[in-house]
């Protein structure tokens, strides 16, 4: 009987140590994949940050090159015609640059005081005919419209280009 004891129990023994070797390669096996799909995810996380990065200096450097584009057409329109020796050709080209610098002057004189004014005096006559008092016709016709478009231009052609030649000069 001690002899089969002893058989199981010496068996056990030497085979304890291969069992806890085999299981601690399995939980060293576990413990690199885990590693692996680890490291995969922070590969892949770095990825996306690379490419995001990418992208983002692909539209910086977009907005760069429509900035720019802007500057040089900006900076082309601003430059006096240059002068060709034919005084027919250079007399155009100042012509041409008076026109051109006369163009908002008369379309803000156009539409705002002929046409819009015309406007108003039309209504004006119409409350009038209508056996309005003309105190009253003015106060009607004389809307808060009126008055922030009145402003604006005010804003516009004062304000505005004074701040910007004042930019200019400095």
């Amino acid at each position: 009987m001690f002899e089969i004891i002893s058989f199981v129990f010496g068996g056990l023994f030497r085979l304890a140590p291969k069992l806890i070797e085999m299981r601690e390669k399995a939980l060293d096996r576990e413990h690199e994949r885990l590693m692996l799909d680890l490291n995969m995810k922070a590969d892949e996380a770095r990825a996306k940050l690379e490419m995001q990065k990418i992208e983002v200096n692909a539209e910086m450097q977009q907005q760069l090159a429509e900035l720019q584009a802007l500057i040089t057409a900006n900076q082309a329109q601003a430059k006096p015609a240059q002068k060709t020796g034919n005084k027919w050709l250079d007399g155009a080209l100042v012509l041409s640059d008076i026109a051109s610098s006369l163009v908002r002057p008369i379309l803000t004189y156009w539409y705002c005081v002929a046409g819009y004014g015309a406007y108003k005096l039309a209504l004006y006559w119409i409350l009038i005919d209508q056996n309005a008092k003309w105190s009253d016709a003015v106060v009607q016709l004389w809307t808060s419209n009126d008055h922030a478009v009145m402003f604006s231009i005010i804003g516009f052609w004062f304000v505005d280009r004074a701040i910007r030649r004042r930019e200019q000069s400095s």
